[in-house]
């Protein structure tokens, strides 16, 4: 998971864009840039495991 924050404060501009990403390095979910919002995806961990062995 990539996370980050998405709004305005008095001087900074944060354009969110939070990602799932699997195993491989592929995203699989993607937040809307300048909203908040909520993402979820299902992961298979045991396939993680088994390459990082």
């Amino acid at each position: 998971m990539r996370a980050d924050v998405a709004g305005r404060t008095d001087e900074l501009v944060s354009y969110g864009s939070s990602e799932i990403v699997d195993p491989d390095g592929m995203v699989v979910q993607s937040a809307r840039p300048l909203s908040e919002d909520l993402i979820v995806a299902e992961i298979d961990t045991a396939r993680r495991l088994q390459k990082s062995v």
